[in-house]
């Protein structure tokens, strides 16, 4: 499994950004040895709740899962799979079993796919279903796009969807994510919608540079 991972460094303007690499257990002559395999970055992010919201977000978190350590995933996987079927132990290094079925980096699994893992804890009563707007920035405080996060159940603390943008590259280490509540469905039937102005306001005050026309852009919905 993976091991241990250590932050190689804290992003520059991005106090809550990290860096990690990951670290795994390798099999060598017999010997047992850690050797780093690659790096996630969990970005910046940040919510913003409406007042008269039905629903409140009270943590926001993104692991961004790098194609350099999802293929290492993807290889230890099939490996552990040929090795099961064939019972094949020729290679020099030799991924342990079970290496990637348990690893963990701050409560996301990682994949074996290039990604984004969004992580959004919420509470509300009287609540059936909720949609979250996820926008995304790049490190030159630039609107990318924006994602759809939908829950057909009440809102909690552990919900959590992978989205495959095509801007991975310009969110890699100093993207940020922004957060709030677009749309409501209560326990009766009625829907609470989101006020437009008020959530752009406050995005437009930490990014100045989003006009009303991306914001207003169609989200994509989450895969």
């Amino acid at each position: 499994m993976f091991i241990e991972y250590v932050i190689i460094e804290n992003l520059a303007n991005a106090q809550e950004a990290k860096e990690l690499q990951i670290v795994a257990d390798y099999s060598v002559f017999g010997l047992d040895i850690k050797l780093p395999v690659g790096t996630v970055f969990l970005n910046e992010t940040f919510f913003i709740n409406q007042d008269n919201s039905p629903v409140n977000i009270s943590g926001v978190a993104v692991m961004h899962t790098s194609e350099q350590i999802a293929k290492y995933v993807r290889d230890g996987r099939y490996e552990n799979r040929e090795r099961l079927s064939k019972k094949r132990d020729s290679k020099l290094f030799k991924f342990k079993y079970g290496t990637d079925l348990a690893s963990t980096v701050d409560g996301f699994s990682i994949s074996s796919d290039e990604g984004l893992k969004v992580r959004i804890a919420a509470e509300g009563s009287e609540v059936a279903a909720v949609k979250f707007s996820v926008v995304a920035f790049d490190a030159f405080k630039e609107h990318l796009g924006s994602l759809t996060a939908v829950s057909m159940d009440p809102p909690s603390k552990d919900m959590e969807w992978d989205f495959k943008p095509s801007y991975l590259f310009l969110f890699k280490k100093y993207g940020v994510l922004a957060v709030f509540v677009k749309q409501v469905r209560l326990n009766d039937g009625e829907i609470w919608n989101f006020d437009e102005q008020i959530i752009f306001e406050n995005l437009k005050k930490r990014y100045e540079s989003i006009t009303e026309e991306e914001f207003n852009q169609e989200d994509t919905t989450h895969i």
